[in-house]
């Protein structure tokens, strides 16, 4: 059923983030360390359950967003590529990320590109038979968040540079979406329709597994059938070792090839989303009005047409 949301309102509540303070407060605004980031107007963001699934779907813009819970073994095909066809991505990583690459990190923000969360604890907010009911607290929510951003702090990411992040599995709800706005952030996820979220499925899942070749007949066929004007694309940044044939290696280049030969440009997630930096007192995610939501009217299964029950 299609609904309206809308898009960064102030922060009624936030995070500390405070590495000798375990605890969330949620009484305080989250801190943007003297900047805020609010939406130009018009929004022309595309919603779905509170979280931004496309940008303006009137201009031919695509923008690469990665994920990863605990591996990078994507890091120097996907860095190499980017920097041969001058694109900057966007990257979303877990606690234990932050903990175990922190090189990684340090490479990815010389380089020029967004980095931020993908939770601390890669939590499942939901079940997956019941994407209404939650697995998870608010405070829970909360303590993972600011564990999150304290990482992010200690690697040199000030919250104000990260309002925007991906959920754990990109699995989210209208919850997940109401409580992030309370801290002042704003849910972002893929595109659904094109499967290259499906890069991390391996053989043994049988008739889950999806081949990068099957991956890139997908996104060129969605193309083809639909257009990609404002799309997400998202790809994992490290994949289970029993998938030899990487979609980093083997299908991303020639679908950003292709795309380009189509006539979409590859724009950095935070330009095409409309963010600016603003100057604010209060120092906390806000907008000057409320902006008009636009309904979702992406077409394709409600999680992309795969269901990522597990970080494989």
């Amino acid at each position: 059923m299609k609904r309206l949301f809308s898009i960064l309102a102030a922060a009624s509540a936030a995070m500390v983030l405070n590495a000798a303070s375990p605890t969330a407060d949620t009484s305080a605004p989250l801190p943007i360390c003297g900047s805020a980031m609010q939406i130009s107007q018009p929004d022309n963001n595309v919603y779905s359950r509170g979280g931004i699934i496309r940008t303006n779907p009137e201009k031919p813009r695509i923008s690469l967003v990665f994920t990863s819970h605990d591996r990078n073994d994507g890091e120097e095909s996907i860095l190499a590529l980017l920097d041969r066809h001058g694109i900057k991505g966007a990257f979303f990583f877990t606690g234990a990320f932050y903990e175990l690459f922190p090189e990684t990190i340090a490479r990815l923000r010389q380089a020029g590109h967004y980095v931020g969360s993908h939770s601390y604890g890669h939590l499942l907010y939901m079940p997956w038979e019941n994407p209404d009911s939650m697995l998870v607290s608010q405070q829970e929510f909360v303590d993972d968040m600011q564990h999150s951003y304290r990482l992010m702090r200690e690697a040199g990411i000030e919250p104000g540079e990260a309002p925007v992040y991906i959920p754990p599995y990109e699995y989210y709800n209208e919850q997940i979406s109401d409580w992030s706005r309370q801290l002042g952030l704003q849910v972002v996820n893929y595109t659904p329709g094109s499967w290259t979220n499906a890069d991390y499925t391996i053989p043994s899942m049988g008739g889950k597994y999806r081949s990068s070749e099957f991956i890139l007949n997908q996104v060129l066929g969605y193309e083809q059938e639909q257009g990609m004007n404002g799309q997400i694309l998202l790809i994992h940044f490290g994949t289970h070792p029993e998938r030899t044939d990487k979609f980093y290696d083997n299908g991303l280049e020639p679908m950003i090839l292709e795309l380009k030969a189509r006539g979409y440009e590859f724009v950095p997630l935070i330009q095409a989303l409309g963010l600016e930096y603003v100057k604010s007192e209060s120092h906390s995610l806000s907008q000057k009005s409320r902006v008009k939501s636009q309904e979702s009217k992406v077409k394709g299964t409600g999680w992309g047409g795969l269901n990522k029950r597990s970080e494989i």
